[in-house]
């Protein structure tokens, strides 16, 4: 079977995706190659935990993240379209972002409520990742269609939205054939035949 090294396939979609942005493409599944970053960006920090888990990473990666967010608002300004989509203004914000967040997480005690929380919801990362993109897309043109909104409430109301809308769809998953279907076809074809 052929096989590309995780840091080769990153280095390509993104030369494919700086090709499609610099060039103007307007073809839907190009962008593809973009978000590819991210599920990539899952396994490299796999291999890397105890970096990630490092006060210094925490520190760095929050304070870098405030940074990007504060230059971005004095460039593009708060209008959401700048920052929902992956562009060459918001890809490394993005990354770094997610790499805080990886850090703060491994920085949590197990203990907490909050870690508690979050964990048990990670066998399902798949189908709330799946599931909160045309959703919040949907909700979205629907409060802007109401007039004029403040970007904060509108990220509150989406964010909202976002995480328990995914929730209720999980919550489906483990209850409806059909909709685990949907999510994991083999795995429901697989039981089903071992029931027979």
């Amino acid at each position: 079977m052929f096989r590309v090294c995780v840091n080769v396939q990153i280095f390509i979609y993104l030369l494919i995706f700086l090709v499609v942005k610099l060039l103007g493409i307007k073809v839907y599944i190009f962008d593809v190659f973009c978000w590819a970053v991210f599920f990539c960006l899952g396994i490299i920090f796999r291999n890397i935990l105890p970096y990630l888990k490092s006060k210094i990473c925490l520190y760095s990666t929050f304070a870098l993240t405030l940074l990007s967010l504060i230059t971005l608002f004095f460039i593009l300004g708060v209008n959401h379209k700048y920052y929902n989509d992956v562009s060459v203004f918001n890809i490394l914000p993005k990354v770094i972002s997610d790499i805080f967040m990886f850090s703060l997480f491994l920085n949590l005690s197990e203990k907490t409520k909050f870690f508690k929380y979050f964990s048990k919801y990670g066998k399902y990362s798949l189908i709330i990742y799946l599931v909160h993109a045309p959703l919040l897309s949907v909700c979205r043109v629907i409060i802007l269609k109401f007039g004029m909104v403040n970007e904060l409430i509108l990220a509150t109301i989406l964010i909202l939205i976002g995480w328990y809308g995914s929730l209720t769809v999980v919550w489906l998953n483990n209850r409806l054939r059909l909709v685990r279907f949907i999510f994991n076809a083999y795995a429901t074809i697989y039981k089903k035949s071992n029931f027979l």
